[in-house]
């Protein structure tokens, strides 16, 4: 009997669902709103979605013209449609953090849109982030605020790739281990 009811408990309890990583390759037009001054930016995204443990992780290589590519991570605590947390440092204690709500089917959200705060040291960097999935392109808008005045804006866009064309993109930019 109570191998019926263990094996019935198992049958009918809600399935954990699996965590899955999706890779996108792109690239972002940064303004600089005191000089005007545009640049253009490659990038590549490894983002893992993992609804056992309420996350996701967003990890970014990025490559300025002239520059080393440089690695963002981004971990964000879910619970529902909401953003609970955000963090550059998996155990929730790093530079960065803030909060945001989503929209659209769970777990495969159409659209998310948080704000986050980036302590430098010499003070907050603020960021209006606005993100988009429309026919598996991830489309960013950030606005960045440094003490309360708008100081640059992102407009970013990627396209869903597969693991091998994600490896050589990431070997292309040069970016660090992740």
């Amino acid at each position: 009997m109570f191998r019926f009811i263990l094996i019935l408990a198992i049958l009918v309890s809600p399935a954990v669902k699996a965590s899955s990583t999706l890779y996108y390759s792109g690239t972002a037009r940064v303004i600089d709103l005191k000089t005007g001054k545009e640049s253009q930016e490659e990038m590549v995204v490894e983002k893992t979605i993992n609804p056992k443990n309420n996350l996701i992780t967003e990890i970014a290589c990025v490559k300025r013209n002239g520059s080393a590519a440089s690695v963002y991570p981004v971990y964000m605590k879910v619970q529902g449609n909401k953003i609970l947390q955000i963090s550059n440092a998996p155990n929730f204690k790093g530079t960065l953090s803030g909060t945001g709500k989503l929209q659209g089917k769970a777990w495969k959200w159409n659209y998310l849109t948080f704000s986050m705060l980036f302590d430098t040291g010499k003070g907050n960097i603020r960021i209006e982030d606005d993100n988009f999935v429309v026919n598996s392109t991830l489309i960013a808008r950030k606005r960045i605020f440094y003490r309360e005045i708008p100081v640059q804006l992102w407009e970013e866009e990627a396209k869903e790739i597969n693991l091998e064309e994600f490896s050589l993109q990431k070997k292309h930019l040069d970016c660090p281990a992740f």
